[in-house]
């Protein structure tokens, strides 16, 4: 296991605020040629993203490290709390780090360091999928190397070890994407069954997924549905549409990965519970 949810509790040392040297071009990086896989001395120097489910053999003596490009979706109010800490802490294990928030706060000074991206969106909850989708479009027009995007809010927390351990045997183009899968049995509820990815817990996309799900919403914006604030459930229909469903992310024990609670909540889980009723 390596996703929970968590609860800051304790003011954070006013030291954490102090400018860092800034450096302009760290996030911007031009696409490799992958066409070919070549090992050398145990190194995996390049990846095959068109065939390499057939072409690579994850050994666990390879030292290859996949990268992960993790998108904070977060609010100006959280910036010196939540926002603050997961950059001290877990943000500083990702390859790279985009912290979301509205570009009505562009020109604020009175806000910590952080690599921050500005979207042009009204923050509230009706807005939650067409602000994932703004933000997947960001992350597509920098043109960046990485094979896995880790999209998390800012009351998360994650062992980027274990996960890089995870993603390691796992192949960055598949139509596949990974996090804790619910499976709506409420008959109440629209799509019966239907299976997707839990925004609380996180989830990664990979980047085959990313330039699919890009080419067809450039020819059809009208295959998303946009304006209902369950991003979670919105994407995973938009992916499905596309053939790419979530991945099984349990371990060899049949135990979670990714949780949507916190600790405290999952260790206490019972029957009636919605996570537990709707888990896949």
């Amino acid at each position: 296991m390596f996703i929970f949810k968590f609860i800051l509790k304790k003011n954070l040392n006013k030291s954490m605020f102090k400018d860092e040297k800034k450096n302009p071009d760290y996030f911007y990086y031009s696409v490799p040629d992958l066409q070919n896989i070549k090992i050398k001395n145990n190194l995996i120097e390049s990846i095959d993203y068109y065939n390499c489910s057939k072409t690579i053999k994850f050994y666990k003596n390879l030292k290859y490290v996949p990268k992960i490009l993790c998108v904070i979706t977060t609010q100006f109010k959280n910036l010196k709390t939540k926002a603050i800490a997961l950059n001290q802490t877990w943000g500083r294990n990702c390859d790279y780090i985009f912290f979301f928030i509205s570009s009505n706060y562009k020109n604020y000074t009175d806000k910590p360091y952080l690599n921050y991206a500005y979207l042009d969106i009204e923050e509230n909850y009706n807005n939650l999928t067409i602000k994932i989708i703004n933000i997947l479009f960001y992350i597509f027009k920098k043109n960046m190397v990485f094979d896995w995007i880790l999209k998390a809010d800012d009351d998360t927390f994650i062992i980027m070890e274990n996960l890089k351990y995870f993603l390691k045997f796992k192949c960055p183009n598949e139509p596949v994407n990974y996090g804790f899968v619910y499976k709506n049995r409420e008959k109440n509820l629209k799509f019966l069954n239907f299976e997707f990815n839990s925004g609380g817990a996180g989830y990664l996309i990979n980047r085959n997924s990313l330039q699919v799900f890009i080419n067809q919403y450039i020819e059809n914006k009208k295959f998303c549905r946009l304006l209902t604030g369950t991003e979670d459930v919105d994407l995973s229909l938009c992916f499905s549409k596309l053939k790419i469903f979530p991945g099984d992310s349990r371990d060899s024990y049949g135990l979670e990965r990714f949780h949507p609670t916190n600790f405290e909540e999952w260790r206490n889980l019972n029957k009636n519970d919605y996570n537990f009723k709707n888990a896949k």
